[in-house]
């Protein structure tokens, strides 16, 4: 009887295991498309904080939960951050889209300089290929910056409010 069933139970384990990925991706996507849809809705306030030093102590702490539970997302699975992080942001009254930017990639490297020292020291990074993505991710890191102090605020605001709300209804249509 062992000799029939041994050979079925590592199929069954890699469809179990194969399938436990399909579902995560999902709903990966599906936590994803709601992520950048609040972040795009919350970009469209209208109230302003011109010094964020003025914020209550509750503002900051709400928000330093917020943006650890967005970290965790951020380590694991990266998509999207920047404009989930630019909603939050908007949400605690930043209308300023330079310092925002700054503050969002300020917030975005930490998480992702966490992830990698992780990875490297999983022994995960496939370094021939890491390094072309690095090179061209500082490239077009500093020319985004370079262009973001040139352009209009309030067309930057649109640009980034349509970007997450077309990046939300792909990740809706993807996940279903």
């Amino acid at each position: 009887m062992r000799i029939l069933i041994e050979p079925v139970i590592p199929e069954a384990r890699e469809s179990l295991r194969r399938y436990s990925v399909f579902l995560i991706n999902r709903s990966l996507h599906f936590t994803q498309a709601i992520l950048l849809f609040f972040a795009a809705a919350i970009a469209g306030r209208t109230s302003v904080v011109e010094d964020l030093r003025q914020l209550s102590w509750q503002a900051i702490a709400v928000s330093s939960v917020i943006q650890f539970l967005l970290a965790v997302y951020g380590g694991y699975f990266g998509a999207g951050i920047g404009f989930v992080i630019l909603g939050m942001l908007a949400a605690l009254g930043m209308r300023d889209v330079l310092a925002m930017g700054a503050i969002r990639t300020l917030l975005a490297a930490a998480c992702n300089v966490a992830a990698v020292v992780t990875f490297i020291w999983a022994g995960a990074v496939l370094w021939p290929q890491c390094v072309v993505m690095i090179a061209g991710a500082l490239t077009g890191g500093w020319f985004g910056a370079h262009f973001a102090q040139k352009a209009d605020p309030r067309k930057m605001r649109y640009a980034v409010i349509g970007v997450g709300l077309a990046m939300s209804a792909y990740f809706f249509v993807t996940a279903h």
